[in-house]
This record gives structure tokens, C-alpha cells and sequence, in this order.
């Protein structure tokens, strides 16, 4: 997902494009009124019409929706913000963006009150010092999936609960041919692989990052073991260290794989009838420790922030307030399946069945940590890329799990210096 345009001839091409925009929004002739706001999200994350005119309704506020690719916002923030210009009044940001715009003075504060706080954990991802400056609206908690179907038809009646069963598992999956790659586990040079390899490495010894942003050795090294052995024993496709991670991913719902380390999102398509071959097949799981507790999880998710530049902060910050309101988490879900972010709709939506097993949504959203003792550092895009590129090569054969820790640790070294 986290993809960026560095070529300068595209970025001057986008720069002025940008500089046209906010012309016509936030800064010069055709400025918004102080009741107008723009808000840039994907446009799986853009409220209906009927949606925003209650909105309008209730607060006096228009909104002007920019649905923009995911891939782009990232780049349209940046480069507006540089100019000091807004590139939307509101706009999404991703957990792994956070650091940088930060840092960079690119986000309003947001006000939260103590029952957003209690009812969002996600939210101490967007937290630096004592203030908040975005409030999460899409929830990306990992959670293990199993085909309960293969499973049986390999004989195993019980759900993996710690990683010595994941392993087992796999084995007779792949033993007694039910399925040719069990395990579902991006391996291309891409962020999927890299948060792939933190949930991992995280959940299977509680660190992956020491409390001076080093790497952890001995969780890296046992990561990279995991993956050479997944590998070597044809657990994972070798074709995943040149597919895209969210085709692997849906490889869960296309019966390709039996196993998946994921995003929450599949506790939905894996029953949608039109994107699942395995509709009532999946189960979604808390992922695996190695004992069978489960101290923790993790979560990636996405957010909304106020942009620092915007002439119409008031405005926008009742948009925040309503975009992650009880309310509106729970039509984001039925219009656009957006996992709400908030405990106390995931409750409601499993208490009511709309959310199929999702008490094990529930309880891993009272567990949420992150793997960054520090926060999300300012350079992830840098430390992403790093992490992702060396997990291609263990995925390729091209380094040994030694040599790859040795060489990210170094890696990592470099840009906690820089």
C-alpha cells in the first residue's frame, strides 16, 4: 500500500497541479467559506452524499469530498504542505505517516474527550507528548484466519491457538496435498511485507524494536528463520516475493491458501459472496502465541487530521467529531464495510450479528499496542523500504536469516543516525 512518487518530474508535475488546487479552496480568490470544508480520503473511506447533506444539515458545514487513491494522498499532503498550503482541510492520515507529519508541523491538533480515548485505543497511535492530532475512523487489527474446511479435511478439529500449532498445521496440510500453500504471507518489495514481518516478529516475542529504535536481533533473527523455513518447506508460494500483498492476502478467499496473518477486513470480504470462494469457511482468530494467551495485538489503521494550513479549522474539526462519531462508524460499516475504530460499535455490531465472529475483534481491540516503544518514527517510509527489500531477499534465497538480521540491523543503525 504505502507507495510513493519520487521522480522530480512527477512531483513538479504535482506541484503545480496542487498549487491550482488550493487556489480554488483554501488560499487565494476562491477561498471556502468558513461553513466549507474539503476533505481528501480514499473513496473507501468517502460518506455517502445522503450522509454529508445530514451533516450539512446538523452542523451548517458543506462538504466538498476530494476521493483520492490512497497511493497519492501521501504525496498531495507533502507537497502542498511544504508550500504552507492546505491540500485539504481535512485529510486522511495513515498510522505510518503520523511521525513524519507530525514532526514536520503538518497537523492541527484534535480535541478528544476521555470517552474517545477509552472507546478508541487505535487513538495513542496519533498521540505525541500529551496531544492528538488525527482520530482514527478504519481499524486495521491483525488477526489470524484459518480455513476450518482444509483443516478438517486434513484431519486437525481444533483451531491453531499458538505457533507450534500454525506449524503442525501447515505440515499436514501440505503433507496430505489439501492445499499446495498453506500459509498466505507477502514477500515482495512492498509495505504488506513489512507489516507483515512486524506483526510476526511482534507477536512471537513481544519486541521487534529496542528502546532506542535499534533492532532486536533475536526477534529479527528468529522472524527471518520463519519465513527461510516457511519457504524452504513450500508453506509459502514463491511467487509471493513478486505479487502485490494484497493479492496474497486474498488468497484466503480465493482457496489458494488455508492460513493468513491479516487485516481485519477479511473478517467481512471472507463471507461476501461476491469477492470469497470460501464464503462460511474462514474463521477469524486471535493470532497465535506460544503459549496460547494472547497479551496483545496489533493494529494498522487509518485516520482522518486537520491540516495545519486550513483557514477553516472549526469547521473542520466538527467534521472530525462527526466522521468517528458512534453513529457514523456504524454507517461507514453498512455502506462502506469500514471496521469502526470504536469499542463500543464493534460491540453493538457483534451483539447484533452484523459483524460475523466479531468478538474476536472486540477482544483484540482491548489489547491494542504498537510495535515502536517510541512512537512511529519519522522516517518509516526509509525504515519500510528497508525492512520490506530484505524480507524479498530471505523470500528469494538471496540471504540467509543471519545475514539479513545483520544487515537490516545495520541498515536501521544508519537512519536512527541520519
Amino acid at each position: 500500500m504505502f507507495k510513493r512518487l519520487l521522480r522530480m518530474g512527477l512531483i513538479a508535475a504535482l506541484f503545480s497541479i496542487v498549487l491550482v488546487g488550493c487556489s480554488k479552496n483554501n488560499s487565494g480568490s476562491k477561498s471556502y467559506s468558513s461553513n466549507e470544508i474539503s476533505v481528501m480520503v480514499p473513496d473507501w473511506g468517502a460518506p455517502t452524499q445522503k450522509m454529508l447533506d445530514q451533516f450539512e444539515k446538523e452542523s451548517g458545514v458543506k462538504v466538498n469530498m476530494q476521493p483520492t487513491a490512497w497511493d497519492d494522498i501521501k504525496s498531495k499532503v507533502s507537497i502542498a504542505s511544504n508550500g504552507k498550503q492546505a491540500p485539504a482541510d481535512v485529510f486522511e492520515v495513515d498510522w505510518s505517516w503520523m511521525g513524519e507529519f507530525q514532526k514536520a508541523g503538518w497537523l492541527n491538533k484534535v480535541d478528544v474527550s476521555k470517552n474517545d480515548v477509552n472507546d478508541i485505543p487505535s487513538l495513542a497511535t496519533f498521540k505525541a507528548g500529551d496531544d492528538y492530532y488525527a482520530v482514527p475512523y478504519s481499524h486495521g487489527i491483525r488477526l489470524l484466519y484459518a480455513n476450518k474446511k482444509m483443516l478438517s479435511d486434513a484431519g486437525i478439529d481444533q483451531m491453531p491457538a499458538t505457533w507450534s500449532d500454525m506449524d503442525k498445521d501447515m505440515k499436514e496440510l501440505k503433507d496430505k496435498k489439501i492445499v499446495k500453500y498453506p500459509l498466505q504471507f507477502p514477500l515482495g518489495a512492498e509495505e504488506n511485507a513489512t507489516t507483515t514481518f512486524l506483526t510476526y516478529a511482534y507477536m512471537r516475542n513481544g519486541v521487534i524494536f529496542n528502546k532506542d529504535n535499534s533492532l532486536n536481533k533475536k526477534s529479527a533473527l528468529d522472524t527471518f528463520k520463519y519465513i527461510d523455513n516457511a519457504v524452504k518447506s513450500g508453506y509459502i508460494d514463491p511467487n509471493s516475493v513478486s505479487t502485490g500483498g494484497m493479492d496474497t492476502y486474498n488468497g484466503i478467499n480465493s482457496g489458494k491458501g488455508a492460513i493468513l496473518i491479516g487485516p481485519s477486513s477479511f473478517i467481512v470480504s471472507s463471507n461476501n459472496k461476491k469477492v470469497s470462494k470460501v464464503v462460511g469457511q474462514v474463521e477469524p482468530l486471535k493470532i497465535p502465541t506460544n503459549d496460547g494467551s494472547a497479551p496483545k495485538s496489533v493494529a494498522y489503521t487509518e485516520a482522518v487530521g486537520i491540516s495545519k494550513f486550513s483557514k477553516n479549522k472549526k469547521a473542520a474539526a466538527k467534521f472530525v467529531k462527526w466522521y468517528s462519531s458512534q453513529k457514523v462508524q456504524k454507517q461507514l460499516y453498512k455502506s462502506l464495510n469500514n471496521i469502526p475504530t470504536r469499542s463500543s460499535v464493534l460491540q453493538e455490531l457483534t451483539d447484533n450479528n452484523s459483524i460475523k465472529n466479531g468478538k474476536v475483534l472486540v477482544d483484540s481491540n482491548k489489547l491494542l499496542t504498537m510495535p515502536f516503544p517510541n512512537g512511529i518514527p519519522d522516517n518509516y517510509g526509509k525504515l519500510s523500504s528497508a525492512i520490506f527489500n530484505t524480507v524479498n531477499k530471505v523470500g528469494r534465497q538471496k540471504m540467509t536469516p543471519e545475514q539479513a538480521t545483520n544487515s537490516l540491523a545495520k541498515q536501521i543503525d544508519k537512519l536512527n543516525k541520519d
